[in-house]
């Protein structure tokens, strides 16, 4: 899935519109983000349906790491 913004991107949209200073490109990289997420949402939702512990089978791999 190709992401929207990185990290980094991301950090600092959310400074541009916390403060106000953003343009119509901005509008856009947010809309995008809002896709990506909403895309991420429901792979979750589906996951859990699919491996119902799958959030603390996650925690146990991180546990061992």
């Amino acid at each position: 899935m190709p992401v929207a913004l990185d990290d980094d991107e991301l950090d600092f949209l959310r400074t541009k519109l916390k403060i106000g200073d953003y343009d119509g490109v901005d509008v856009m990289h947010a809309w995008m983000a809002i896709d990506e997420l909403r895309e991420l949402r429901l792979w979750r939702d589906k996951a859990f349906r699919a491996h119902p512990n799958i959030d603390r089978d996650i925690e146990l791999l991180c546990d061992g790491a």
